[in-house]
């Protein structure tokens, strides 16, 4: 599978089947759910110690965006990884950590390179507007080039399979920068801010606890009207998808979104990939020439989130998606840089079931709530908390038992 989870090499059986039967229809198995008898092992915490775990005063609890989605998805799992600190012994080597970090520090770098001429990201002398693609592929390799010299002790020249590591990133970072530039072009943002940091937000409140939240926004972007536009860089597989906000499997774009309001009017979020795409050449529809393969590669990078929409009626930059993908409601429409188009209402509608969530979270919290209760993501079958959870040995919850949804 490449990085997106996308099957890149298909079972041979199938593939001789498809040959031998083309008309055949392929559907896949549907998932069973299963059951147990055996009840959730439920933790609690006490006051006094879950206010040390989480850098709390009385009556007010502050946590980062990832922490409060990694509890909504199983408090006992927050409990190890963010209370207790009970992390993986990092070895000397190129993992997905240190990949993520190289990327993010990297753009980082890049950013500040393409705003270093102190103009406004929508003039048109300024070099997110002006510079061509051989000036910001140039720009990328010497943020990247740099930045391996000193990671972690020049972990990504330690050796033969390191090295090839950092050439394919950096190759893959001048991708990233180029559709990057790309969409700058096409929103034109009158301001673009980088590594905002953002401190006690309110985010909900449960009887006479206040849940806070804390942390740093990869970017966000003011608007021509001052509104504000929330971009996240993810190196991993995530993906953006409305239901997974009202089950609250995700919400770190929501709280982005709620920290940036207090100055500005949301504008929307979404997710930007750092990833290598790839094109499939072995269909019929497959591009032929270079460019074309370019072209693909690049379309890849669309922003995947949502702008809410201005009253004002029709925008002439959208593309009808009646049917909407698996997920996302049908009728939607999406603008050229890739996100889907929300109405204030239908944003308002999503903003409380992100609070109904947090407003759990915050009472949940307040009584101590650490139990293992594993929640599923919105495609089910797909990933639970237990998929990747580290701690799977010393929760006791039984792997064959229920997965939880967000009101249990």
């Amino acid at each position: 599978a490449d990085q997106s989870g996308k099957q890149t090499a298909p079972s041979q059986v199938f593939r001789r089947l498809n040959t031998l039967f083309p008309e055949l229809p392929v559907e896949k198995a549907a998932a069973h759910a299963r059951e147990s008898s055996a009840p959730p092992r439920t933790y609690t915490l006490e006051p006094s110690l879950l206010a040390a775990l989480t850098d709390s005063i009385p009556f007010t609890l502050t946590l980062s965006p990832s922490a409060l989605e990694k509890y909504s998805r199983c408090p006992f799992s927050w409990l190890m990884e963010r209370g207790v600190r009970l992390g993986e012994r990092r070895i000397f080597g190129a993992d997905g950590r240190s990949m993520g970090e190289l990327y993010h520090e990297a753009l980082l770098r890049f950013e500040r390179g393409m705003s270093a001429d102190g103009l406004p990201p929508s003039d048109p002398k300024s070099r997110w507007q002006s510079a061509d693609e051989a000036e910001i592929a140039a720009l990328a390799s010497l943020a990247m080039s740099e930045l391996r010299r000193t990671y972690d002790e020049g972990l990504f020249e330690a050796g033969p399979a390191e090295r090839y590591r950092g050439d394919r990133m950096e190759r893959a970072l001048t991708g990233i920068c180029v559709a990057l530039a790309r969409q700058v072009r096409e929103t034109k943002p009158a301001e673009m801010r980088f590594e905002e940091t953002f401190r006690d937000v309110p985010a909900a409140r449960a009887g006479g606890t206040e849940l806070r939240v804390s942390g740093r926004i990869d970017r966000y972007d003011i608007l021509a009207d001052g509104s504000a536009y929330v971009t996240d860089y993810k190196s991993g597989a995530d993906r953006f998808r409305f239901d997974e906000i009202e089950n609250g499997w995700r919400l770190q774009l929501m709280l982005y979104l709620a920290a940036v309001s207090e100055r500005h009017a949301p504008a929307g979020a979404a997710y930007f990939r750092l990833f290598e795409p790839q094109v499939d050449l072995s269909g019929p529809n497959a591009p032929d020439t270079e460019e074309q393969i370019r072209e693909a590669l690049l379309r890849q990078y669309g922003a995947d989130g949502f702008v809410i929409e201005k009253k004002t009626g029709g925008d002439a930059n959208t593309d009808k998606n009646p049917g909407g993908p698996e997920g996302q409601p049908g009728g939607r429409n999406r603008t050229k840089t890739g996100e889907y188009r929300v109405t204030p209402e239908a944003y308002e509608a999503l903003r409380a079931d992100a609070e109904a969530v947090l407003t759990k979270i915050a009472a949940d919290l307040a009584s101590g709530d650490v139990a293992a209760r594993p929640k599923e993501s919105a495609s089910p079958g797909v990933e639970t908390a237990c998929t990747w959870c580290r701690f799977r040995s010393v929760c006791g919850h039984d792997p064959d038992g229920p997965i939880y949804s967000q009101n249990e």
